[in-house]
């Protein structure tokens, strides 16, 4: 409700705008992702990783499908709450897989990921940053990362596609909006000082690299377009799984 002056920004993990509209229903929040925003560019993409104690008998995606199939509503994993990428991640991967596995739901990912550690829960989908210390000390297992290609930090683990689910993606993002209304050269003139930054070197050296977050800058039509794609994709995902979360 801000001025449309392009002063008051809202940075949004992607469950504001393509998850909690379909997962609350239409008009159950207080905000219209469609009406009241003006997309300006996407910020960074956050690939996750799909995770476990090193206790569970499968080496890869397609021997962890075997075994969820195995044992339907068995397997538990760790959500950051109903909704959050953790959680969604990991439905979208029981509706690719066929399986049913049981959601453990915590206040946050590093809880979720302490309790995997410790053998309280058996799966998890987190961003590869925060997988990867646990994983080369041996704490756990990562069955795949949920990125379209292998990611060059962590070259030697395989993608969830090529390892037994060809086509899963997992991932978060972060985009930049303003108001509704806000003048198309403001618009512009944020979205390029936003892509000056995300393309300068030494930038991406010390902040993208280190967190693993890939660029995703774009024109706000693309990202706007990205925007409708991902509601409808998530959109059928919820739909078919049959989640809402009543207020």
């Amino acid at each position: 409700k801000a001025a449309p002056d392009g002063y008051s920004l809202l940075v949004a993990e992607a469950g504001t705008f393509v998850i909690n509209p379909t997962l609350y229903g239409k008009g159950k929040l207080p905000y219209d992702e469609e009406k009241d925003f003006a997309p300006i560019t996407g910020i960074v993409r956050i690939n996750q990783a799909l995770l476990g104690h090193p206790s569970l008998p499968a080496k890869n995606v397609a021997e962890l499908i075997a075994l969820a199939k195995q044992k339907p509503g068995e397997l538990t994993y760790g959500t950051a709450g109903i909704g959050s990428a953790p959680h969604m991640n990991m439905v979208l991967f029981e509706s690719m897989a066929g399986v049913k596995l049981v959601p453990v739901h915590y206040r946050g990912a590093a809880p979720a990921l302490t309790d995997v550690i410790a053998g309280h829960v058996n799966l998890m989908s987190v961003s590869v940053s925060l997988a990867l210390p646990p994983f080369r000390s041996g704490q756990i297992k990562i069955f795949g990362i949920g990125s379209p290609n292998r990611l060059a930090p962590a070259a030697d683990i395989p993608t969830v596609a090529e390892s037994g689910l060809p086509g899963y993606e997992a991932a978060t993002w972060f985009g930049l909006f303003a108001t509704a209304g806000t003048p198309r050269d403001v618009v512009l003139k944020l979205n390029a000082e936003v892509q000056k930054i995300l393309a300068d070197p030494e930038f991406r050296e010390k902040f993208l690299a280190p967190q693993m977050f890939e660029p995703m800058a774009s024109t706000p039509e693309a990202f706007a377009d990205y925007i409708q794609a991902q509601t409808q994709k998530w959109a059928k995902v919820i739909r078919e799984q049959k989640l809402s979360i009543d207020k």
